[in-house]
């Protein structure tokens, strides 16, 4: 997933990586339902000038780090430049609504798959999420209409920390459950089976 706002890119060159900045916009193409254009900025906080990248220049994704073909892929944005796509940023407070017209949520995020930087997962203000096939949804400037089927798809987002910790809490919370699961299924057995 591209969790836009914690990501840096990064050039890479013949033999070397150089650092190009953090992302400050990503846009996708609400037809295809696909990354478009990345935005962003080497200053800090999001400060400075402003460069992008077409999403034909990455060369892969991951959770941490961006990595585009070469620097010369890189343009500095202008007053005349026209991106490709809508902002993810204009979907936020935007319905889901499945064809039938049952509401399922507002949009707080998108999240965008690696392995085909095409729409994965709606993230709903509530905290809820819905994983997607970016092929069965429609997106509209006032709603994104999913199949009726998409109603038993909505579930509760696990709390998630970002960076490594964010990695290593989510993992212990994984292992806690195991244990926790474990220990329950021993205790069911051990009822049944020495009493």
């Amino acid at each position: 997933w591209l969790p836009y706002d914690r990501n840096r890119l990064a050039a890479l060159g013949q033999d070397r990586t150089a650092y190009l900045g953090d992302v400050v916009e990503v846009y996708i193409d609400p037809v295809v339902r696909r990354l478009s254009v990345i935005l962003f900025t080497n200053g800090p906080l999001g400060m400075g000038e402003r460069y992008f990248i077409n999403v034909d220049d990455i060369e892969s994704l991951g959770e941490d780090v961006l990595v585009v073909k070469d620097k010369k892929c890189v343009t500095k944005l202008s007053e005349s430049t026209s991106l490709t796509g809508t902002s993810i940023e204009s979907f936020k407070g935007i319905k889901v609504t499945t064809l039938l017209g049952k509401n399922l949520g507002i949009i707080e995020d998108i999240q965008i798959r690696a392995s085909n930087l095409r729409i994965g997962e709606i993230i709903f203000a509530d905290g809820k999420r819905l994983v997607v096939d970016a092929s069965e949804i429609t997106m509209g400037e006032d709603v994104v209409l999913v199949p009726e089927d998409y109603t038993s798809k909505v579930v509760i987002k696990i709390e998630q920390y970002d960076g490594l910790f964010g990695r290593l809490m989510s993992k212990e919370k994984e292992l806690v459950q195991t244990i926790t699961d474990r220990s329950r299924n021993v205790g069911k057995w051990v009822s049944r089976n020495v009493y």
